[in-house]
């Protein structure tokens, strides 16, 4: 896996990209068409993710930058379908406001871990090299090697 780190994230990108645009764009008809939901309880079912994800931003982070990021990335994935999957099975608000909050909860994990996942890979520590003249950085033209 370590050698094929580059390879993976892409994958992961790629994937989590797709899936996600392809998931919302049907969570949008979904939730106007079918549960037939109001334009206050749209307002409030983004309140209610977002207030989650803030809250859980935090804890969420000390679970991956302590036990570990990869874990954080899979929980993230798997329990974001888990809340897409419930809010496909709602016939209420209750029930999407809950999906929700599980997805703001499990999308608090995926943030930030996937990329510290990949830049905790050895094949991506680089050190940096910075011009080794002070006033070459200010030099016009002299950004290229910052």
């Amino acid at each position: 896996m370590r050698q094929n780190a580059a390879t993976a994230y892409a994958i992961y990108s790629a994937g989590d990209g797709f899936l996600f645009r392809m998931i919302f764009t049907i969570y949008s008809i979904f939730v106007v068409l079918t549960l037939g939901f109001t334009p206050f309880q749209l307002v409030l079912l983004g309140t209610i993710l977002e207030g989650t994800y803030l809250l859980c931003e935090v804890p969420t982070g000390v679970v991956a930058d302590t036990v570990s990021r990869r874990l954080s990335v899979v929980i993230g994935l798997v329990g974001s379908g888990l809340a897409f999957a419930l809010l496909g099975v709602a016939h209420s608000f209750l029930v999407a406001a809950i999906s929700q909050v599980l997805w703001g909860v499990f999308a608090s994990f995926q943030s930030g871990a996937d990329v510290a996942w990949l830049t905790d890979e050895p094949v991506f520590r680089i050190k940096s090299e910075l011009p080794r003249d002070e006033d070459q950085a200010v030099r016009p033209g002299g950004f290229h090697h910052i």
